[in-house]
Order: C-alpha cells, then structure tokens, then sequence
C-alpha cells in the first residue's frame, strides 16, 4: 500500500488536517495562484487580498447573449438585444480625425454587412486582433437604426469552429474596477473555484434540509456559474445560504463578546439613598413608568460583579437624562466619579445646566465642565481642574472629546455615560472607558434604533426603550407647505410671536450659501427674517465660536430672542419650553430621523406646539412620502423603521455614515427573519460552549475567516 504521510495517524486527525489544509487555500492569497498584473485589479475590485475575497465578490445581474447565425435572424430581434454572430472580416477604416472612431467592416455568412465602431481605439492592436478575411465570432448590443447596422466596441470571443446558433449564453455581470473586464473576471473567478475544496460544514445537518439549502461550495458554484437570470436573485436557495453564513458570522462575534462582557469583572455600587431621594424630591414632577422600568434595570445591572454594558434608548421628550442622571448619583454615593461624554459642546453645556439645577439639593456634588481643547484655557484654570478631577474632588464631569485626552485622568471612574453614543467610534468610547476600572457604560440614543439595526449593532448590549412622555405634554401639530408661501409664513409668525409668550425655531440646511445647492443658508434667512423680527432674531450654527453659541442660547431662553435661525446643531441638546413653533426649511432634504430629532426640540411645555415643513417644488415621489409619513406618525422607533425602509439597504453609504456594518452579500433591512434565525442560531451554537470559545479547527473558525470576523475576536466591548 502506498504510502500516505498519514499512516501512523488517527482517522480523525487526518480528516482534521486535510480540512485546515482545505481552508489554507481559501484563505490564502490569490496573488499566488493569478497572474502578477492581475492580482493588484482583483485587490481593488473585490477590497480583499484572499482567494474567498474573490469567491464573494457576487455578480449584480446578467445579461444574455442571443447567438444568431446571420444578420437576418435579428430582425425579429428587440432593439439592444446582446447577440453573438460569426463574421468574416472585410476591411478597415482608419478614423478622418482624433475625434472620429476607428471603423472595421465585416460581413455575415449572407455577405451581409456590419460595422464594428472602436472610440479613442489603439489601430495596431486593432488590425493585429481583427486580421483582414480572418473569421471571427462577435458579441455585443446591435444597432438596427444605423446604416449599415453597427455594434460599438464589440467582444472578440472565439474562432468560427466553436459557434452552436442553438445555444443563448448567460453572463453574470459584477462590480469591476478600471482594467479589470468581464469576462476577465469570471476567468479568474472560476479558475479559484475550480481550485476551491469544500469546507468542513459548519451548520447543523437538519438545518440545511429544512432549509433545502447548497453546501458552501455548491451555493458558489450556482451562482458564478448562473445559467440564466432568476439564478442571481437575492431569494435564491444559494443566495440565502451565503447570506446566511455571513449573518451568522456576525451573530457569533456579537453573542461571544456579550457573553465576554458577562463575565468580564465589573464592580457593584451600593444602592445609596441619601441622594437619590433628595433627586426626587427637588423634581416638580413624578417619574413615568418608562422611567422607572428603565432605573430598575439599570440599578440591577449595577447590583452585579460584571461589567455593566447597557443601551437607554427611548424616544425624544421621554426623560432618558434624567433616568442616567440618577444611575450616577447612585454611583457618587458609592464613593466613584462619573464621566458623561457628548458629542458636540451645545449638548455638553446642556447637560452641564440641566444637571446643576437638578442637583440643586444635592449640595455635596461637585459638577464640572470640560470642553474645547485645554489649551485654550488659562494655565490656571487647567491645572485646577484637572487637579481636582485627578483627586476626586469633582464627582460629575460632562464634557466633549476633551474629555479623552491624555492629561485628564479620574481619581476613580467607576461610571462612563456616552450620549449620542452612535457619533463616537468604537475606539474612542474605549479610550474614555480605560480611565476606570471595571467601569460601567451607559449608552443614550435619542434616536430610535429599529429592530434590524438592534441585533446587528448592539447585540452584546442589553437595551433598555422609553415611549412614555411626561405628563401634561402636548402633541405637536405638523404640516406641509411650499417654500413659495414663505413670505405668508413670516407674517403669520411675526404675529404669533407678538405676544411674546411663545418663541420659535427656523431650521435652514446649510450654514451659508453654496454655489452647488440652490438652498436657503441660516446666514442668508438671518439676514431676510431681521429686516421683520428686528433685534428678536438670533443666529446659531456649528461654526460659531464656544462663547458666541453660549451668548445666543443664554439670550433665547431668556426670552431677549424669539426667534432662533439654526442648523441642525439643535437637533439634539436644546430644552427650552416656551420654544411652540418649529419651521424647518427644505424640509426634503432631511431624513425622517432627523426630522424626529428637530420636531423633538418643540413641544417641550404644557402649551400646544407646531411644525411646519417647508418644502421645494416640484416633491420627488420619495421625498413627498417620507414628509406624509412625518406628518402623520409621532412615534420615534416608527419613524426610523420607516427611515430604513424608504431609503432601502442599497443606501450604503448612509448606513456606513450613522457607523452602522453593512453586509456585504444581502440587504439586512429586507431579512430581518433571516437575521433573527442566524441570531437564534448564534446563540444555540454557543450554549454548550461555556467558555465561549471557537478552537481553530472548529468549522465555525473557518466561518469566522470567510468573513474577516476572526480578528473580532480580541475585542473586548465596554
């Protein structure tokens, strides 16, 4: 007998190194198996360097090629049908001028003739590549309205002996990159999957039957070598198990870093009173019953010897500052410091004020402000400040991203909360998180986080959603109107705004006008509104100075100002309740989120308040669904389930903008069953596991690689 280099080894084992060395190839990089000039475009085609990188790089659709024997046979033929022809070639016509094309004349087997249109084409590759008489087979999309009839920059596939006019061909078609055509790419593609052993199966056996799903490898095959359209669609058996896998893959890290969280050590914080009931006391109203659940949970999270990792998230209006505001008096009474980072200085100064005057009759707690770059204050003022936060005499510190500067260093964080938590990169919530030890994190959302986006982004999270409003609050009126009756809409404010009861936001999109967008700048209706509401107009945007926004916040709710023309910097952070009335100014060009965010500054008091959406005409059909959907719908997590669906997982990169993943082989918003299956999968797969750990030759290792998901590992969520 032969022998196997495996002879004195178990069965098993030598099963275990054929599957390793199986997905060695898979994982290893494709510059190795393809030509040298091709691989740099297969990098920058597929954003990867390993052959599975090419193997889910995944065709968008198809196109078929109608094989025809003669030129004749294409009249019954829709104008743009892709066809396949055998021609002779008959001559060439260089070009009268640079900007005229290069022309070649061919004929069919009826003599019929056919021109090929080449544009800024290279003539000796061209008189090398079609040889005068020589025989070629022709692809490409006939013009029939031309005379003679023409195909523009044809393909040259093959020499006569190889045509069948009794096969139609079907191409997948994929996202390529410059250099890098076609059909080289499925050459390329299709010699890695001939190359490509099946991996070890990593789902269970059942599962896939009830499924009537491909193995991995089989799933590959059916879809690179689709034979006809209905084979790339996204609901494809094939389609949905890659989709799967990768969904899965995701779910896994997710599940594995919530499970590492858990027994991560954390530290536990008395349940103190003292402040707490002064807290409550001092407040002129009672806490909803959203509020309270919401403290319930958090006190139990604080009650354990883990590290606690919790997202609040409630709608705007329902008090969640309030709710985090007294987890930290828990956690000063405990003997800790608490950080509460914000994303831009207006809400830093916000919550600065807000918990001042809620912690009026807590007199031992010592509130701080840290915002700007350090270095712009006083030698003084900085050495003070930091001192105090290093000794522990400032128990509360809000702040911006100064708040993660080396120089700052806590006495003993034992509370980070990080309010509008999705602004932050992973990186820079740790960097604050690491001043502690066994801190506790506390994540705010204002915005609503739909379903789908729960489960692919905090996961390893537990969520905590506020609904319930304040009693006494009044809902908000809103209505849609066109920008052409604006001058109509100032009046009717000048008058509303007589009383001097009420005060009013003008949103504008821009901060100043831009030479590529015909909209209205905050600087521009400043300027308009001023010649009518005279010194009652102010002026807020993110480019002006610290002092300068503190100056017109100051003087608005004070009520010197009745009128604040603002950006979006208002969108969160801003309570002021005499504020009735909100005009939000091509109000198309927001999404519904942000809409929810804006009208949420409003409305705010026991008086009725207004919106107004002020519109561009002529409306998009989507833009004029997204402001009727707004109009009628209040509820926030509505709202941002509708945002997605309107704008649809083909929106990347505004996905990618609010830092959210995106899949890479299927849309998640439209899946959302899927998702949850992979999510129940995830958790199942790892419930025998206690130790929550995937051994490198476990297939689902290997699940993990195809997907880049492995290196995810080592992260430790906080």
């Amino acid at each position: 007998m032969a022998d196997t280099g495996h002879a004195s080894l178990p069965q098993a084992q030598v099963s275990l190194e054929k599957s390793s060395l199986d997905r060695l190839f898979v994982f290893s990089p494709f510059s190795r198996v393809l030509p040298s000039h091709i691989a740099p475009l297969m990098k920058r085609c597929t954003g990867g360097s390993r052959v599975v990188d090419v193997l889910l790089h995944m065709p968008t659709h198809g196109v078929i090629r109608q094989r025809i024997a003669t030129l004749e046979e294409a009249r019954i033929l829709p104008q743009g049908t892709q066809i396949i022809l055998p021609v002779t070639v008959r001559a060439h016509i260089p070009p009268p001028s640079l900007r005229s094309p290069y022309k070649i004349q061919v004929v069919d087997t009826q003599e019929e003739w056919l021109e090929l249109i080449f544009f800024h084409a290279n003539s000796g590759y061209l008189r090398k590549r079609y040889p005068i008489d020589g025989q070629k087979i022709l692809s490409g999309v006939l013009n029939t309205e031309s005379s003679p009839w023409s195909i523009i920059h044809p393909d040259c596939l093959n020499t006569m002996p190889c045509f069948d006019k009794n096969w139609m061909l079907f191409e997948p078609i994929y996202p390529l990159t410059a250099g890098l055509t076609n059909r080289m790419f499925t050459q390329y593609c299709h010699r890695l999957l001939a190359l490509t052993p099946p991996l070890e199966e990593w789902l269970p056996s059942e599962f896939l039957k009830s499924k009537e799903w491909p193995t991995w490898k089989a799933a590959l095959v059916d879809i690179h070598k689709a034979s006809n359209p209905e084979a790339l669609h996204p609901n494809t058996k094939a389609r949905q198990r890659l989709f799967f896998d990768e969904l899965l893959a995701h779910q896994l890290v997710v599940q594995i870093r919530r499970a590492k969280r858990k027994e991560k050590p954390g530290r536990t914080f008395p349940h103190g009173t003292t402040l707490r009931k002064k807290l409550l006391q001092a407040l002129p109203f009672v806490l909803t019953k959203d509020q309270e659940d919401a403290l319930k949970e958090i006190d139990q999270d604080l009650s354990r010897p883990c590290a606690m990792g919790r997202l609040l998230q409630g709608d705007v209006g329902t008090g969640k500052t309030l709710v985090a505001l007294m987890a930290m008096v828990r956690v000063i009474e405990a003997g800790a410091q608490v950080a509460v980072l914000a994303p831009t200085e207006v809400l830093a100064r916000q919550h600065y004020e807000t918990f001042n005057k809620y912690l009026m009759a807590c007199h031992e707690v010592k509130i701080a402000l840290l915002v700007g770059r350090l270095s712009a204050r006083t030698r003084r003022e900085q050495s003070r400040l930091l001192q105090e936060i290093a000794t522990g005499s400032v128990h509360l510190v809000v702040g911006t991203h100064a708040l993660l500067e080396s120089k700052v260093q806590f006495h003993d964080l034992g509370f980070v909360v990080i309010d509008e938590q999705h602004r932050f990169g992973v990186r820079q919530r740790l960097e604050l998180v690491r001043k502690g030890i066994h801190c506790a994190s506390l994540y705010l959302s204002a915005t609503p986080i739909p379903r789908t986006l729960l489960l692919t982004e905090y996961g390893d999270l537990s969520v905590s959603y506020m609904r319930e409003k304040p009693a006494g609050r009044q809902p908000v009126i809103t209505r849609i109107q066109r920008l052409s009756m604006i001058e109509d809409v100032i009046e009717r404010l000048y008058d509303r705004l007589q009383s001097q009861e009420e005060q009013a936001f003008w949103i504008c999109p821009l901060v100043e006008i831009s030479e590529k967008l015909d909209l209205m700048a905050a600087e521009e209706r400043f300027v308009h509104l001023k010649t009518r509401f005279g010194e009652r107009v102010g002026l807020l945007h993110g480019r002006l100075s610290s002092q300068e926004k503190e100056t017109v916040l100051k003087a608005f709710r004070s009520r010197h100002l009745s009128l604040l023309v603002a950006t979006t910097v208002i969108e969160v952070g801003i309570d002021i309740p005499a504020a009735t009335i909100m005009i939000i100014e091509h109000a198309e060009r927001f999404g519904l989120a942000q809409l929810h965010q804006l009208r949420g500054r409003i409305g705010r008091g026991t008086k009725p308040a207004f919106c107004l959406l002020l519109h561009a005409s002529p409306l998009s059909p989507m833009a004029y669904q997204r402001l009727r959907a707004f109009k009628t719908t209040a509820d926030g997590l509505e709202l941002a389930e509708m945002d997605l669906k309107l704008r649809g997982g083909g929106d990347v990169a505004g996905v990618k903008q609010s830092g959210f993943h995106v899949f890479k082989l299927g849309d998640v918003l439209e899946n959302y069953a899927l998702l949850k299956e992979a999510h129940e999968m995830a958790k199942t797969l790892l419930a025998k596991n206690l130790m929550f750990y995937i051994d490198s030759n476990d297939p689902k290792m290997a699940l993990l690689k195809l997907f880049g998901k492995d290196a995810e590992l080592d992260y430790r969520a906080q």
